[in-house]
């Protein structure tokens, strides 16, 4: 698995629109988890489960969702997740995970009534 910090542009085709955005967390010491994890957590799933847009890879669509998921795995990614709603989060949260052969996991969600 690389650890490398990539500094290119990367592209992906995909039908349908999605944005993108790096979310990341610093930790100037190690702590456990148990000891982080509820501070910082709650706060960045709230914002993001209120905004999708701002910190998943948003699809248009349930269809959407699934193209990236195939894509994914077509390009060598494995699964995570597989494209479904997670009806835990909302009645239209339809989402899929995926971790490129790197090891990065990612996540595309889909939040559009269908």
């Amino acid at each position: 698995m690389s650890r490398t910090i990539r500094s290119e542009r990367l592209a992906a085709r995909l039908d349908g629109g999605f944005v993108v955005f790096l979310i990341g967390m610093r930790i100037n010491k190690p702590l456990p988890v148990r000891r982080w994890w509820p501070v910082a957590m709650p706060r960045m799933i709230r914002e993001l489960h209120a905004h999708a847009e701002l910190g998943f890879m948003h699809a248009d669509s349930r269809k959407a969702v699934g193209a990236f998921h195939a894509a994914a795995l077509a390009n060598g990614g494995t699964s995570e997740g597989a494209t479904g709603l997670r009806l835990h989060y909302s009645a239209n949260f339809c989402a899929a995970y995926v971790r490129d052969p790197d090891g990065n996991k990612f996540a595309v969600v889909g939040r559009r009534a269908e």
